[in-house]
């Protein structure tokens, strides 16, 4: 959805679903350290509302807000002398994502800037499962700066 009352001012809202994973191995430095493997995938339903400025120059600025849930399928394997240990992780999260957003290009096509730390928080208020959180506190990861260029038609 898309909300202009002004010449500047513009108010932006979005659903979606995102969906990640990952496969990393690591090797054992030597014999007596373990090496390890994480795989799996994840999925991010989550709602966004954007407040931003824009035709500031050919500028525009924004802070977002995404709220979501965090879904993860992962399993993660130390390898050492006593054999395989493998831990599954399938905790729900809440997700937490403020944003800071700056775009930058013509009406059509334009570089975006996005700048953010995710909150998760465990679903299920346990601390089993290999979880994080004990479902009471947010766990904020460190900032991250993500970019892309965003076409309209």
């Amino acid at each position: 959805a898309y909300w202009a009352p002004g010449d500047h001012f513009r108010m932006e809202g979005y659903l979606g679903v995102g969906y990640g994973g990952a496969n990393y191995k690591s090797t054992a430095s030597d014999s007596t350290s373990s090496s390890y493997e994480y795989k799996g995938t994840f999925t991010l339903p989550y709602m966004q509302l954007n407040l931003g400025w824009r035709h500031v120059g050919p500028f525009e600025f924004a802070l977002g807000l995404k709220f979501g849930a965090f879904l993860p399928d992962y399993t993660y394997i130390k390898h050492n002398e006593s054999g395989d240990a493998p831990s599954h992780y399938t905790t729900a999260n809440a997700l937490f994502e403020p944003q800071l957003q700056v775009r930058v290009g013509s009406e059509r096509v334009k570089y975006t800037l996005r700048m953010s730390v995710v909150g998760l928080s465990d679903l299920n208020n346990s601390n089993t499962n290999n979880s994080n959180s004990d479902g009471s506190h947010f766990i904020y990861s460190q900032f991250t700066l993500s970019n892309g260029v965003v076409f309209s038609f």
